[in-house]
């Protein structure tokens, strides 16, 4: 059985889509992706991104088949 993550940290998903921290906080945050703190990290949650961006998600979800 696969171990599926249901959130990401903003870092995590930047690094997965090759781009900046900063760069992936604003994708987010145009998209309406509600951005969660959990102590200092920022955390998103899969069924946000899936939601706001499906071209993001398919891409995530298709990485974690592989891995």
């Amino acid at each position: 059985m696969s171990h599926l993550k249901v959130s990401f940290s903003v870092p995590e998903l930047a690094k997965l889509a090759g781009m900046s921290r900063w760069a992936m906080g604003r994708l987010l945050r145009t998209a309406g992706v509600v951005i969660n703190r959990s102590g200092h990290k920022r955390v998103v949650f899969l069924s946000e991104v899936k939601r706001a961006l499906p071209a993001l998600w398919e891409s995530v979800d298709e990485y974690q088949a592989l891995s």
